[in-house]
């Protein structure tokens, strides 16, 4: 998903999302699989800007004389849906109607768009959302699992969604498949910046996982059977608005690299799974967290709410 989950596509954002995902894994899958607890935060923020460029870049590819604040305005409008922008074109004043004219076909916006997204192959992505039977399909598969409904995939409606994209697979992506990419030599400098980067993401990784497990068992505590336990933390946001102060503590700079400043409280968004309910969909905890260890953490349950196209 951080690799390939855009949210640009032919379907609403949430199921280009899920679609984009499953066809990436399946044509570009990872040569190492890592088992982690924690997503991290700063690649959430990253595929969520390039998806917003492949928006944009879509729009103001399809449409030349629009500017990128308009797209951005059209894409607010349509709750981030290009089908949708299209279409409110068509309702914008007298002086814009003539901007409303597409001036490339779809195919090539979503190439503009798999560009501006920095997709590791925007020919294979291009003919995989932009071929009119490809999308067909998948509009059948949507319907099909109900994706729009904002309810839990299970296993095997990944499995059905897995085998309908397998239909779809271009001659592009199959070569892709084939293909076995030599390792590439980069500059030791790069390789430096990497390990750091890498080394910093593990230190956090076990930190927040020990404070959600501290936050979890306070939680349970006060519970009478069918504790829940870890299941993905979504994302880590310090806060450092009113109880920040600057530190040279090196252990501070490796927990967040782009402030010197000592945070005092970190927010926490994870999914748990009740241990008596396997089957049961997660549920979504947000959690505090002090500086001065577990006694200060603690987390609730939050109600679920039914995605919104326009929160992406």
């Amino acid at each position: 998903m951080l690799e390939g989950g855009y949210c640009y596509g032919p379907l609403d954002p949430v199921s280009n999302i899920i679609v984009n995902t499953v066809w990436y894994d399946q044509n570009f899958p990872a040569s190492k699989q890592v088992t982690l607890d924690m997503i991290s935060t700063t690649c959430l923020w990253r595929v969520a800007a390039r998806s917003l460029y492949g928006l944009v870049s879509f729009l103001c590819t399809r449409y030349q004389n629009m500017s990128p604040d308009q797209a951005l305005q059209q894409l607010l409008v349509a709750k981030c849906k290009p089908d949708n922008a299209v279409l409110a074109l068509v309702e914008m004043q007298h002086e814009a109607v003539e901007g409303s004219t597409p001036s490339t076909s779809v195919i090539e916006g979503y190439a503009a768009a798999a560009t501006a997204a920095f997709h590791c192959n925007p020919l294979a992505q291009k003919e995989f959302i932009g071929s009119s039977d490809v999308v067909s399909k998948l509009r059948v598969a949507s319907e099909v699992l109900h994706l729009q409904d904002g309810h839990p995939l299970s296993c095997q409606d990944l499995e059905f969604l897995s085998m309908s994209l397998l239909k779809c697979s271009s001659s592009t992506s199959k070569s892709c498949q084939e293909e076995d990419l030599a390792p590439t030599k980069i500059r030791k400098s790069l390789y430096s910046y990497i390990a750091q980067c890498s080394y910093r993401f593990w230190g956090q990784h076990e930190r927040v996982t020990s404070m959600v497990k501290a936050a979890l068992d306070k939680f349970n505590e006060t519970l009478v059977g069918g504790s829940p336990h870890l299941g993905f933390i979504l994302s880590v946001v310090p806060m450092s608005c009113i109880w920040s102060e600057p530190s040279m503590d090196g252990e501070v700079g490796g927990y967040n690299p782009w402030t010197r400043d000592k945070y005092y409280h970190t927010h926490i968004n994870f999914l748990a799974v009740c241990e008596g309910h396997p089957h049961d969909p997660p549920r979504l905890f947000f959690a505090e967290c002090g500086k001065d260890g577990d006694d200060t953490c603690w987390c609730i349950p939050t109600a679920p709410q039914k995605p919104d196209a326009g929160m992406f």
